[in-house]
Protein backbone atom coordinates (compact mmCIF):
# COMPACT_ATOMS: atom_id res chain seq x y z
CA UNK A 1 0.00 0.00 0.00
CA UNK A 2 1.21 3.47 -0.57
CA UNK A 3 1.32 5.60 1.95
CA UNK A 4 -1.00 8.48 1.83
CA UNK A 5 0.57 12.03 0.91
CA UNK A 6 -2.71 14.50 1.89
CA UNK A 7 -4.54 14.64 5.05
CA UNK A 8 -7.88 12.82 4.92
CA UNK A 9 -10.97 14.26 6.84
CA UNK A 10 -13.15 11.52 5.81
CA UNK A 11 -13.60 8.16 4.57
CA UNK A 12 -16.20 7.05 1.79
CA UNK A 13 -16.85 3.37 1.72
CA UNK A 14 -17.92 1.87 -1.17
CA UNK A 15 -18.65 -1.88 -2.32
CA UNK A 16 -20.72 -3.71 -5.95
CA UNK A 17 -22.32 -6.77 -6.03
CA UNK A 18 -24.04 -8.77 -8.47
CA UNK A 19 -27.02 -10.99 -7.59
CA UNK A 20 -26.61 -14.54 -9.10
CA UNK A 21 -30.18 -15.29 -9.42
CA UNK A 22 -31.32 -11.75 -11.33
CA UNK A 23 -28.21 -10.72 -12.65
CA UNK A 24 -28.75 -7.03 -11.29
CA UNK A 25 -26.01 -5.64 -10.35
CA UNK A 26 -26.05 -3.34 -7.30
CA UNK A 27 -23.37 -0.73 -5.50
CA UNK A 28 -23.23 1.23 -2.37
CA UNK A 29 -21.61 4.46 -1.29
CA UNK A 30 -21.48 5.03 2.88
CA UNK A 31 -19.94 8.35 3.84
CA UNK A 32 -20.85 7.94 7.56
CA UNK A 33 -19.10 11.29 8.49
CA UNK A 34 -21.31 13.46 5.81
CA UNK A 35 -24.27 11.58 6.86
CA UNK A 36 -24.77 10.31 3.10
CA UNK A 37 -25.69 7.12 1.59
CA UNK A 38 -25.93 5.68 -2.04
CA UNK A 39 -27.38 2.83 -3.61
CA UNK A 40 -27.95 2.25 -7.49
CA UNK A 41 -28.30 -0.60 -9.59
CA UNK A 42 -27.17 -1.72 -12.95
CA UNK A 43 -27.66 -3.90 -15.52
CA UNK A 44 -24.62 -2.91 -17.93
CA UNK A 45 -21.55 -5.72 -18.09
CA UNK A 46 -23.01 -7.98 -15.02
CA UNK A 47 -22.01 -11.32 -17.06
CA UNK A 48 -19.04 -12.89 -17.99
CA UNK A 49 -18.18 -14.58 -21.45
CA UNK A 50 -18.70 -18.05 -19.20
CA UNK A 51 -22.13 -16.68 -17.59
CA UNK A 52 -21.06 -15.95 -14.19
CA UNK A 53 -21.15 -12.77 -12.81
CA UNK A 54 -18.91 -10.10 -13.16
CA UNK A 55 -18.39 -9.18 -9.41
CA UNK A 56 -14.62 -7.07 -10.76
CA UNK A 57 -16.86 -4.36 -12.59
CA UNK A 58 -19.14 -4.02 -9.95
CA UNK A 59 -16.52 -3.12 -7.59
CA UNK A 60 -14.81 -0.48 -10.26
CA UNK A 61 -18.19 0.22 -10.83
CA UNK A 62 -18.74 1.27 -6.86
CA UNK A 63 -15.24 2.71 -6.92
CA UNK A 64 -16.01 5.17 -10.15
CA UNK A 65 -19.01 6.51 -8.26
CA UNK A 66 -17.74 6.94 -5.08
CA UNK A 67 -15.50 9.05 -6.91
CA UNK A 68 -17.91 11.50 -8.84
CA UNK A 69 -20.04 11.59 -5.53
CA UNK A 70 -16.29 12.18 -3.84
CA UNK A 71 -15.30 14.96 -6.04
CA UNK A 72 -18.95 16.28 -5.94
CA UNK A 73 -18.46 17.02 -1.74
CA UNK A 74 -15.21 18.11 -1.99
CA UNK A 75 -15.87 21.48 -4.29
CA UNK A 76 -18.79 21.53 -1.85
CA UNK A 77 -17.77 21.58 1.31
CA UNK A 78 -13.95 20.98 1.10
CA UNK A 79 -11.80 18.58 2.81
CA UNK A 80 -9.98 15.50 1.35
CA UNK A 81 -11.92 12.51 1.59
CA UNK A 82 -10.07 8.57 0.57
CA UNK A 83 -12.22 6.05 -0.63
CA UNK A 84 -12.01 2.50 0.73
CA UNK A 85 -13.05 -0.51 -1.12
CA UNK A 86 -12.30 -4.34 -0.29
CA UNK A 87 -10.94 -4.99 -3.99
CA UNK A 88 -7.37 -4.91 -4.77
CA UNK A 89 -8.05 -5.45 -8.71
CA UNK A 90 -10.77 -3.31 -8.72
CA UNK A 91 -8.88 -0.71 -6.96
CA UNK A 92 -5.44 -1.46 -9.63
CA UNK A 93 -7.37 -1.30 -12.48
CA UNK A 94 -9.49 1.88 -11.66
CA UNK A 95 -6.51 3.72 -11.30
CA UNK A 96 -7.32 6.49 -8.67
CA UNK A 97 -4.71 7.90 -6.57
CA UNK A 98 -7.48 8.37 -3.80
CA UNK A 99 -8.48 5.11 -3.44
CA UNK A 100 -7.49 2.38 -0.20
CA UNK A 101 -7.97 -1.28 0.51
CA UNK A 102 -9.97 -0.89 3.12
CA UNK A 103 -7.95 -2.73 6.52
CA UNK A 104 -9.57 -5.98 6.99
CA UNK A 105 -10.87 -5.50 10.52
CA UNK A 106 -12.83 -2.22 10.10
CA UNK A 107 -16.27 -2.35 9.51
CA UNK A 108 -17.58 -1.68 5.62
CA UNK A 109 -20.45 0.07 5.90
CA UNK A 110 -21.02 -0.52 2.13
CA UNK A 111 -20.83 -4.37 1.99
CA UNK A 112 -22.99 -4.45 5.09
CA UNK A 113 -25.48 -2.55 3.18
CA UNK A 114 -25.56 -4.76 0.13
CA UNK A 115 -25.20 -8.28 2.34
CA UNK A 116 -28.14 -7.10 4.28
CA UNK A 117 -29.96 -5.92 0.92
CA UNK A 118 -28.82 -9.43 -1.28
CA UNK A 119 -29.74 -11.46 2.22
CA UNK A 120 -33.48 -10.20 2.39
CA UNK A 121 -34.25 -10.52 -1.00
CA UNK A 122 -32.74 -14.28 -1.57
CA UNK A 123 -34.91 -14.83 1.72
CA UNK A 124 -37.88 -13.44 0.20
CA UNK A 125 -37.71 -15.53 -2.93
CA UNK A 126 -36.82 -18.78 -1.93
CA UNK A 127 -39.78 -18.28 1.27
CA UNK A 128 -41.94 -17.00 -1.79
CA UNK A 129 -45.04 -19.61 -1.76
CA UNK A 130 -44.15 -21.25 0.99
CA UNK A 131 -45.04 -18.62 4.13
CA UNK A 132 -48.63 -17.98 4.06
CA UNK A 133 -48.60 -15.46 6.76
CA UNK A 134 -45.47 -12.83 7.39
CA UNK A 135 -44.73 -11.24 10.76
CA UNK A 136 -45.20 -7.73 10.61
CA UNK A 137 -41.88 -6.31 8.91
CA UNK A 138 -39.23 -4.63 11.01
CA UNK A 139 -38.15 -1.23 10.34
CA UNK A 140 -35.07 -2.58 8.81
CA UNK A 141 -36.71 -4.53 6.53
CA UNK A 142 -38.82 -1.91 5.42
CA UNK A 143 -35.86 -0.11 4.51
CA UNK A 144 -34.40 -3.29 2.55
CA UNK A 145 -37.29 -3.70 1.06
CA UNK A 146 -37.66 0.16 -0.04
CA UNK A 147 -33.53 0.42 -1.24
CA UNK A 148 -34.26 -2.89 -3.44
CA UNK A 149 -37.09 -1.07 -5.30
CA UNK A 150 -34.60 1.71 -6.15
CA UNK A 151 -32.63 1.78 -9.00
CA UNK A 152 -30.92 4.98 -7.67
CA UNK A 153 -31.44 6.28 -4.50
CA UNK A 154 -29.44 8.74 -2.01
CA UNK A 155 -30.46 9.06 1.97
CA UNK A 156 -29.72 9.95 5.15
CA UNK A 157 -27.87 7.61 7.20
CA UNK A 158 -29.23 9.14 10.33
CA UNK A 159 -32.98 8.24 9.01
CA UNK A 160 -31.73 4.49 8.60
CA UNK A 161 -32.56 1.69 10.61
CA UNK A 162 -30.24 -0.21 8.78
CA UNK A 163 -27.49 2.30 9.40
CA UNK A 164 -28.22 1.98 13.16
CA UNK A 165 -28.29 -1.77 13.24
CA UNK A 166 -25.06 -1.96 11.54
CA UNK A 167 -22.86 0.49 13.13
CA UNK A 168 -23.76 -0.67 16.87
Amino acid sequence: MVARVWKVTSFIYCDGSIERTTMVGRIAVVIPDHDYGHIEQFHQNVRLPNGMENSLYAEEFAIMKADSIRTQIEREHGGALAILSDNRDAIRNVGLRNVELIPYSSLHYADAYLKKLIQRLGYLRRSEGKVTRRKTITPVQAEVALLARSSNLDFHLSKSPLFSLISQ
